[in-house]
């Protein structure tokens, strides 16, 4: 998954001492281990003589005793840390019920988002089209878009964390929460992505035509919903209301433009051949949901509406993977909105991040 990716470093920091290269014996300097020991020894008649105190404001707070749970204290702690902690915030109350080729990603009990699986005839024709893109791409290898595309596709195997902050004035020394928040979207949106790929269990396009080539490593997981397109949208919509004056709705000025960038993320693997188009028209579709869910959880007091990716009743004949470029909801019938929308409560967790990088751009309170 791309976001694997993003949480390596973090990983590799702390494997070392908790995974399995520290059980292989890769340990911490024992160099610096003996000169700790031996200052220590040098300044042990100092050290007794300093008087005990408390240095973190939590350890000394009146309300130490009885407060649990404080969001305040997530300043408090390294930033793997806190992502953990987030991320259960923000899934605590997903599940996943399946049944008959369908999956439904349900909120308290309420359904957020369905999908069903596309019958096999209609994905054979999908896969003839992912085939005649990649066959176009080669013809045309000397046409500068198709480059541009194909350097798209190499760079954002990884999350395209480079493109969101071209287009955004985003930098992480001057906007460390925001770039926090990015990464629990993209963990919370390829869960939701990988979990709905396990329950309807769609092959890639290569393994039902060999001429489709995918000019990448294909994954080893489900085809729909695109993960990709899942992560872009969801980022997308967060970010499209954090630097929203009012962040009840999306940005008017960078709103579209962010969803443009989503949907040509997910059209970029396509046209890798690793997607058929109704995949990206899915992961949109759950994108977005899931983003308006996690806005709804970081400032509170927000309805999200559920929506549904009728895949039984795609013919293979209504994708034009060019067209698929407005809203996921009005690109195919295959997409609509499921019911009433749901109301959903702010958490605090999640909101005492969400306050922290809208004070990044400019903004107070949610």
């Amino acid at each position: 998954s791309a976001t694997s990716a993003t949480s390596a470093t973090s990983a590799t920091a702390t494997s070392a001492v908790n995974g399995m290269a520290g059980y292989g014996g890769v340990l911490p300097n024992p160099i610096l281990h003996f000169a700790l020991q031996s200052s220590r020894e040098n300044l042990n008649g100092l050290l007794r003589e300093l008087p005990a105190r408390s240095w973190g404001p939590a350890h000394g707070s009146e309300t130490y005793e009885s407060e649990t749970d404080a969001a305040k204290n997530l300043s408090r702690w390294q930033p793997d840390v806190r992502l953990a902690v987030l991320c259960w915030s923000a899934t605590e109350a997903m599940k996943l019920v399946s049944s008959a080729g369908s999956a439904t990603l349900q909120v308290d009990g309420n359904a957020l988002v369905t999908m069903s699986r596309p019958k096999r005839t209609a994905l054979f024709k999908h896969a003839g089209v992912v085939a005649d893109l990649a066959g176009e791409s080669e013809n045309r290898v000397s046409d500068n878009l198709y480059r541009t595309r194909h350097n798209e596709i190499l760079t954002q195997v990884t999350p395209p964390v480079a493109f969101w902050s071209a287009l955004l004035p985003m930098h992480p020394d001057r906007h460390p929460k925001t770039f926090e928040l990015i990464q629990v979207a993209l963990s919370v949106a390829t869960a939701a992505a990988l979990r709905i790929k396990h329950a309807l269990a769609v092959p890639r396009p290569h393994e039902l035509n060999s001429a489709v080539h995918p000019m990448i490593l294909t994954p080893a997981h489900g085809s729909l919903p695109s993960g990709h397109a899942t992560e872009a949208s969801a980022v997308s919509m967060l970010l499209s209301h954090l630097i929203a004056t009012d962040s009840t709705t999306e940005s008017a000025t960078h709103g579209p433009a962010l969803r443009a960038l989503a949907h040509r993320i997910g059209h970029n693997r396509v046209y890798a051949g690793v997607h058929y188009p109704i995949d990206s028209v899915a992961g949109h579709l759950l994108g977005e949901t899931v983003g308006e869910y996690l806005v709804a959880l970081c400032r509170g007091g927000m309805g999200v509406q559920p929506r549904k990716f009728d895949g039984a009743a795609a013919t293979g004949a209504d994708v034009d993977i060019e067209s698929v470029s407005a809203n996921p909801q009005d690109a195919l019938p295959l997409c609509a909105a499921m019911g009433d929308p749901i109301d959903v409560g702010g958490n605090n967790q999640l909101g005492w991040l969400w306050a922290a990088a809208r004070g990044e751009w400019g903004y107070a309170g949610a």
